[in-house]
Order: structure tokens, then C-alpha cells, then sequence
């Protein structure tokens, strides 16, 4: 049985701002990104270090990653794309 968290309770709000997270952006890009405030995400993040009984941003994600609940693959696939459009918007722009 799982000690520190209940896996299937992490809200979809949580594992989006979790990836955002593990794709390197700041907690205002994440805010801009999912149209809500800093303080939102700010909160959020909080939510989980609490839950889970951790310390800051990086254990969180070492975390996440650790129980799957963020993938590298999906992370990494996300991050090649979002760079790809910027490209195209500059290219275009």
C-alpha cells in the first residue's frame, strides 16, 4: 500500500501543472499557459508538496516521475512540439 500518497487522487489540474513543471517553466509561464493566476499554480504546487510530505519543486517532480505519474517520453514529445510551432510562428511571423 502506498504510504506517503494516494496516486489516483492527483487532480488533472495537478498532472498538468506537474508536466509544465518537469518541462522546465516557471511558475508565471505555467499560469500564462493554463490561463489561471501565479498564485493558482503557486497553490497547487504547495497542495502537493503537502500531500506528499516534500520540501520543494524538484522533489515534487523527482517524485512524480518516480511514481509515474509524469513520463519523460510525454515531457519530452511535448516540449519538441511546442518548440516546433514557435519556429513555425517566428518563421511566419
Amino acid at each position: 500500500m502506498e504510504s506517503r500518497v494516494n496516486l489516483q487522487f492527483v487532480a488533472r489540474r495537478e498532472r498538468d501543472i506537474l508536466n509544465l513543471i518537469a518541462e522546465g517553466y516557471e511558475n508565471k509561464e505555467i499560469a500564462n499557459h493554463l490561463d489561471v493566476s501565479v498564485r493558482t499554480v503557486e497553490k497547487f504546487l504547495d497542495d502537493l508538496m503537502r500531500k506528499w510530505n516534500l520540501r520543494n519543486r524538484s522533489s515534487v517532480i523527482d517524485y512524480a516521475f518516480e511514481k509515474g505519474l509524469i513520463n519523460v517520453y510525454e515531457i519530452l514529445e511535448s516540449y519538441l512540439q511546442k518548440k516546433q510551432l514557435q519556429r513555425i510562428k517566428n518563421y511566419h511571423g
